[in-house]
């Protein structure tokens, strides 16, 4: 999609009153049993969606996660993790996650803003 076209879209999502969990539940629903399991004990975490140009033509980071004994062990995946104490919300959270994982920094990026937690 054309980079400022979908930047011009994203600036006005506020308007748009966005489904969130519904919508979750809807395209995933395996995952309803889980998630009632969770709900008393969830693990928060954030990533970031990193779009960017190129001639226009609009791209975003993925990160392939280290092999290990574990559930997302070789996994593509947006950067991102777990919520740790010091981060102030999950903008930061994201923020220093995706710095520890691709080396992107907040000095250039505008925060358009978040999805439903």
């Amino acid at each position: 999609m054309d980079f400022k076209n979908l930047i011009s879209i994203l600036n006005n999502f506020d308007e748009i009153d966005l489904p969130g969990e519904a919508a979750h539940i809807e395209i995933a629903p395996y995952r309803n049993k889980r998630f009632n399991k969770l709900q008393n004990n969830p693990r928060y975490a954030a990533v970031l969606i990193h779009l960017y140009p190129i001639k226009n033509e609009t791209y975003f980071t993925l990160i392939k996660r280290a092999t290990y004994e574990g559930a997302h062990s070789g996994q593509i995946a947006l950067p991102g993790g777990k919520v740790e104490k010091e981060d102030l919300n999950s903008t930061e959270t994201a923020l220093r996650e995706a710095r520890e994982e691709t080396n992107i920094t907040s000095k250039n990026l505008k925060i358009i803003g978040e999805l439903t937690k």
